[in-house]
């Protein structure tokens, strides 16, 4: 049954809902008066509006229900305190975007009188016009909802009327039946209540009976998962013991194989190198045979040059020779009719002979204090001036004082003077030999060499048209002499070097930034150029995708702003065992990148013989200018003697020996059998020393590479470094060292005893 509240909400639905209808059935009464004037209306607006679409009113109600209509007081109101009722821009923003109003400008009077007008941008405002026409749509829709609940309605109570009949028919015949069934449903009770009791009887003897049963069940389960556990661990012991049958086994099978495939590759080796040193041999025949047929072209071509070209040559020769021979005549008797006139004009008078002393003894006092002076004020503005802090060595001596010579413009006297002299020095040297010439001790192989010479030609060409410096990357293992590269490249270039490391750029911390500046622009003063050679580039040179401190990443910023165009007055030299890890904005700013690898055969033949020849008197068939000024001896050293039986064909034996050695370690090497041969009987190098303290040195190099190879999980000395030893032709099968044999024999044993142990 209907509650009483709820039939009075229903009647007050229905009353809005007759409101509504006659409010909408009043309208076209009065629309019907004109209706040839709403005929032409109607065109009007078919003209006017298209794409008309009927609005869901539904959609509309459920938007205005979402509205929340809230008490607020504008900060800019006309009367100051004044709380309104209305919509807030921000909540019909979230639910009725269309209805926001955005004006360019809106102007409010101002708060106080006399002042200014109050103007704001970008005013947010509530188009009223869009909201009523929701709430048209929704009245539309509460509308229907009302003619709907007033046609349920009127059946509801249709269905009221008829069910209150049912009820009082339904009351007066259950007053009818009430006693009879209170006697029965007494008796009924009475009956349930006995077969209650006997269920409950029933269910608790069964319940005993089950839980004797469970018992017995839970007992009977334990007893089969004990045994069932016992069985498992047998079959685990008979599976283990079948396993490791198995694993040994197969390792017995993997150590037979591995042996085999040993043997095979020590055959397949020994073949291979029967077969390259019968091709070498073979070649070298014919390349004698090819030399041979040249050098008679050659021969030939020379002789028939000469003899057409003696005569032209010798007549050359006589009219320079004349034309010389006259022209030194004339000098020396110029200079001597000078000489001669002012020896008399001297003589005639005793007090000129004295002025003349006078003024020879003054000029030479006057040279010898000017040029202590010069030195004394040029160490004094170094020292209070001083060169930048990161540089380790430089070349550029009295900047100050040079700066000074270039202003006063004697530098050009200067380079006139090292250009005559170089002429007069070099006769007809070309500018190709000129540079050649810092290279002659320097063993690079033949390609790499010739980059450089041409990077020194091309920094040599630039600086005398003034024109931007190559910038150069030279990477590769430690040892190999990119140092000493730097410093010829500079040397040959006619310019100044300076030398840094990369590692004391972390060292200065925050300041290093400004140590980078003060030592850019002191190169940029450097009046012949700088070539900065920084070592170890790598330490704050660095790819900035990784993880940097922010003082290294300064650092790289500003080597980055002063290289980020090419400068006449500075080049950069880089050198870096790992040029992977550079930034590439760094190596964008390298013109040319040259790798300085390890010296092969050939470069280790040279530089072991050059070395030796600095510290060792010469042997029987040791080569001629081998001997160079470079390297890590003293120029002024003792050179001592060597034994019988070491000639050049054992240095060059050892030389194939130290294979991946670098220039550094086989200084090193020498500079160890010279203080072993300091120290022996007579301090004289041995043959038996000689190779006694070799084999010494391979062994620690040895180590050290099997170091590096645990470090980085490289096998350096096992079968395959042999085997590509052997296809590079610089190791045989049977010139193998007896030193590698005894490794590998030593390597054996580890792994034998490593497998008894596990």
């Amino acid at each position: 049954m209907w509650s009483a509240k709820m039939f009075w909400r229903v009647r007050c639905l229905a009353a809005l809902a007759l409101l509504c209808g006659a409010g909408l059935g009043a309208e076209p009464a009065a629309g019907a008066e004109d209706a040839g004037r709403k005929k032409l209306d109607e065109t009007l607006i078919s003209q006017l509006y298209q794409n008309v679409e009927p609005v869901d009113v539904e959609k509309s109600r459920e938007l205005l229900s979402k509205l929340q209509i809230a008490h607020f007081e504008f900060e800019y109101d006309s009367i100051k305190g004044r709380r309104q009722v209305g919509l807030l821009p921000e909540d019909v923003q979230d639910v009725i975007p269309e209805a926001i109003d955005v004006a360019a400008t809106r102007t409010f009077p101002p708060q106080e009188p006399g002042g200014k007008m109050i103007k704001l941008e970008q005013f947010p405002s509530v188009n009223k016009d869009v909201v009523f026409m929701h709430n048209v749509a929704a009245i539309q829709a509460i509308a229907t909802s009302l003619k709907i609940a007033t046609a349920d309605l009127s059946q509801l109570l249709e269905h009221r009327e008829q069910m209150d009949v049912l009820y009082e028919e339904l009351h007066r015949r259950l007053a009818l039946e009430a006693d009879a069934q209170a006697v029965e449903r007494r008796k009924l009770a009475e009956a349930e209540a006995e077969k209650a009791r006997l269920q409950v009887a029933k269910a608790k003897a069964a319940e005993d009976e089950g839980a004797r049963i469970l018992a017995a069940r839970e007992s009977a389960e334990e007893k089969r998962l004990q045994r069932e556990d016992e069985l498992a661990r047998e079959r685990a012991v008979l599976a283990d013991l079948s396993e490791r049958n198995r694993t040994l086994e197969a390792l017995a099978m993997q150590r037979e194989t591995a042996e085999a495939a040993a043997q095979q590759a020590l055959e397949r080796a020994k073949e291979l190198s029967e077969r390259r040193t019968l091709l070498e041999r073979k070649l070298e025949e014919k390349k004698r045979e090819a030399d041979v047929s040249r050098a008679e072209a050659e021969a030939r071509a020379k002789a028939l040059l000469l003899r057409e070209t003696k005569d032209i040559r010798e007549r050359k020769a006589a009219a320079e020779a004349e034309a010389e021979r006259k022209r030194l005549l004339e000098t020396v008797s110029t200079i001597m009719d000078r000489l001669g006139n002012a020896v008399f004009y001297v003589l005639e008078e005793p007090s000129r002979v004295f002025a003349f002393v006078m003024s020879i003894v003054g000029l030479v006092a006057v040279t010898m204090v000017s040029r202590e002076a010069s030195a004394m004020v040029r160490r004094l503005i170094e020292a209070s001036i001083g060169r930048p802090q990161l540089l380790r060595e430089t070349s550029v001596s009295g900047g100050w004082l040079s700066r000074l010579l270039r202003i006063l413009g004697l530098y050009v006297v200067v380079d006139l003077f090292g250009s005559l002299l170089a002429f007069f020095r070099g006769g007809s040297v070309t500018e190709r030999e000129s540079v050649e010439a810092h290279f002659a001790d320097v063993v690079l192989p033949e390609l790499t060499k010739e980059r450089v010479i041409l990077a020194a030609r091309i920094s040599k060409g630039a600086r005398h048209m003034k024109a931007p410096l190559r910038n150069v990357l030279l990477y590769g293992p430690p040892g190999t002499g990119k140092t000493m590269v730097a410093r010829r490249l500079a040397e040959a270039s006619g310019l100044d070097y300076a030398i840094m490391s990369g590692g004391d750029v972390a060292a200065v911390g925050s300041d290093s930034v400004r140590q980078l500046h003060a030592l850019f622009n002191w190169a940029n003063r450097s009046p012949k150029g700088l070539l900065l050679f920084i070592d170890e580039a790598e330490a704050f040179l660095a790819s900035r995708a990784r993880a940097m401190s922010e003082e290294t990443r300064a650092a790289l910023n500003a080597l980055l702003y002063h290289t980020g165009t090419a400068s006449s007055r500075f080049c950069l030299v880089l050198a870096t065992n790992r040029a992977e890890d550079l930034d590439s904005a760094v190596l964008d700013r390298m013109d040319d990148s040259m790798n300085i690898a390890l010296p092969e055969a050939p470069q280790r033949q040279a530089i072991l013989t050059q070395y030796m020849l600095q510290s060792f008197k010469p042997w029987e068939d040791a080569p001629e200018g081998k001997a160079g000024s470079s390297g890590l001896f003293v120029r002024g050293i003792r050179r001592l003697p060597v034994g019988e039986g070491l000639t050049q064909d054992e240095v060059d034996k050892a030389a194939l020996k130290m294979k991946r050695f670098s220039g550094r370690e086989i200084s090193k090497t020498v500079s160890s059998l010279y203080s072993a041969a300091l120290c022996a009987s007579g301090s004289k190098l041995t043959l038996e020393l000689f190779w006694q303290l070799l084999h010494d040195k391979l062994d620690e190099h040895a180590e050290k590479e099997r170091m590096l190879g645990a470090a980085t999980g490289v096998d350096r000395d096992g079968l395959f470094g042999v085997l590509n030893d052997v296809s590079s032709g610089e190791l045989t099968a049977d010139d193998s060292p007896p030193e590698l044999d005894m490794r590998s024999k030593k390597g054996g044993a580890r792994k034998k005893q490593a497998k008894k142990k596990g």
